[in-house]
Parts: C-alpha cells; structure tokens; sequence
C-alpha cells in the first residue's frame, strides 16, 4: 500500500509560506514604523526651521521699524562734550524766564554697563524763585529739554510777600513762588 504524502509537503508549504509572511509583516511593520517616525522627524525640524525663518523675519521687520528711534536715541544722551553746554542752557532758563535760579550739587554718578557708549548719570539740584507765571514757564520749560531729563523731588511753595528782589534794590510786595527740583540726565562717553 502506498501512502499519501504530498499532504505532508502541501502542509509545510503552507507553514513555510506563513512564516515567510509573518515575518515579511514584521518586517514592513518596523521599516514602515521607522519611516513614519523619520518622516514625523522631518516635519517637526521643518516646523523648527520655518519658525526659526519667522522669528528671524520678526526681528528684522522691527529692526527696521526702529531705525528712526534708534537715531534718536542720541538726542536723550548728554555726550561728555556737551556737559557745559547743558549746564548753560539749565541756567538760561532762568535768565529767559525771569526766575532766580541756583544750580547746586552737580555730580556725576558713573555706573558699571556693558554698553561701551553710556558712562552715567549728570545730577543736579535747582532752586527757583519768581512769580508763579514764571515759576510755570520754566517749569514747562524744564519739561522740553531736548534731552531726556528725569525730575525727582520737586517742590513749590508760596514765599512770603515782601522779599528782597535778585539785585537786592527793589522791594517785591508781589507773591513769590519757590520751586526746587532734582533733574537727572544720561551721559554718554
């Protein structure tokens, strides 16, 4: 009698052909996964790189939009050169307005920056005495100095009537105002 045995060949076929497919699976399973997480990957450096462009985009767009600030910047900075000049035009302001005015305690007040341009602080310490429509035009006039002044401490009073005029010959019935005030500007190198 002769047995059947092609079963046996028909049965490892099958169980050859479904290893090499499991496996074939497997294999299109990992590359597959390892090519979606590349891609993945890839499309986040993508969002970096074009963020990056943005952000880079950004800057530049207000880099331009400041050029005009920028160039002022100047014009709120006393240069070395141009102390005495300030000094002169703080106390015109006196002369114009017809105000008695002393400037004291000037100091500089020098500080660590790692600007290269910005030395400090010119400090100063001012003392009014006039009319009160005087006494408010230089205040006004304190306030539109082309630089940029900061105040600190600022005083008004009304003085008694009856004081004695700058050139001490006139007698002022008149009421007196004093103001006194702390002005700080930035100094540059």
């Amino acid at each position: 009698m002769h047995t059947n045995r092609k079963h046996y060949i028909l049965l490892l076929m099958a169980i050859v052909t479904s290893l090499f497919s499991i496996a074939g699976y497997f294999f299109l399973y990992r590359a597959i996964a390892l090519q979606a997480e590349k891609s993945s990957q890839t499309l986040q450096d993508t969002v970096r790189v074009d963020e990056a462009k943005q952000y880079q985009k950004n800057l530049l767009d207000t880099y331009e939009k400041s050029l005009t600030d920028r160039s002022r910047i100047d014009d709120f900075v006393i240069s070395q050169e141009e102390i005495v000049s300030f000094i002169e035009n703080v106390e015109s302001i006196g002369t114009f307005t017809n105000t008695e005015l002393t400037l004291s305690s000037i100091d500089t007040d020098d500080f660590t920056s790692t600007s290269e341009s910005v030395n400090g602080y010119l400090k100063a310490r001012i003392e009014l005495r006039g009319s009160w429509t005087n006494v408010m035009r230089a205040i006004i006039l304190f306030e539109n100095m082309p630089f940029g002044v900061s105040f600190n401490n600022m005083r008004l009073s009304k003085m008694s009537a009856g004081l004695l005029s700058s050139d001490k010959k006139q007698f002022s019935k008149v009421g007196m105002w004093g103001m006194s005030l702390d002005i700080k500007v930035l100094t540059s190198k």
